[in-house]
């Protein structure tokens, strides 16, 4: 995966704003790392949330601190689920379509990267590009659409040999259909260290 550094970019024409840092090449040959592990958690669509930071706490705990990216599939669901988190105790920050400039983007690494951030939510528009290697854990509020995507999203995590997880929250009326969906994702894609979780509060 080629990265580029932000005064190549510059060079390169991107002027003084540019958003994306990273370039992600499709390829059939793509796999995800073994250092990697996998989990989706079946819970309610009203339960999302807590579910989710019922986890990372507890990763959080485990490991002392964590990082992650939680991606939105819709614009309009960040502002909803950002409502929720508030009222959780986690330093967190949504991405949203503005550009962000050279200096807000290194400010916003930093605090990332020091524990100032431990989570940051988008969508896969709004993070696509952006290198965050250190990060440990990454959240799927929705099944991806196919496999290919779901390789792109996974590989935000476990970088250069780094531990890191992918947990898929499956809420709905159709979440066994969902489930059944994402588990042919894993075979397609040779994954095997898979953990499954029936958090159901219905």
């Amino acid at each position: 995966m080629p990265a580029h550094s932000l005064e190549e970019l510059t060079e390169n024409g991107w002027g003084e704003v540019p958003n994306i840092i990273t370039t992600v090449e499709t390829s059939e040959r793509m796999r995800v790392p073994d250092t990697i592990s996998h989990e989706y958690i079946k819970c309610g669509d009203d339960n999302k949330v807590d579910v989710l930071v019922s986890h990372f706490n507890k990763v959080k705990q485990e490991r002392g601190e964590a990082k992650a990216l939680v991606f939105i599939h819709r614009d309009s669901s960040i502002n909803q689920f950002m409502s929720e988190l508030a009222q959780k105790d986690i330093k967190h920050r949504a991405l949203y379509k503005e550009v962000m400039d050279i200096n807000k983007y290194k400010s916003f690494l930093r605090k990332f990267k020091n524990g100032d951030i431990e989570m940051v939510i988008g969508t896969e528009e709004t993070v696509r590009g952006l290198d965050f290697s250190f990060v440990g854990t990454l959240y799927l509020t929705e099944v991806p659409r196919d496999g290919i995507e779901y390789l792109h999203l996974a590989g935000r995590v476990g970088r250069m040999g780094r531990e890191g997880e992918v947990v898929v929250l499956i809420g709905g009326e159709k979440q066994d259909r969902d489930a059944g969906r994402l588990e042919r994702m894993y075979k397609k894609n040779n994954i095997t260290n898979i953990k499954i979780n029936n958090n159901n509060n219905n």
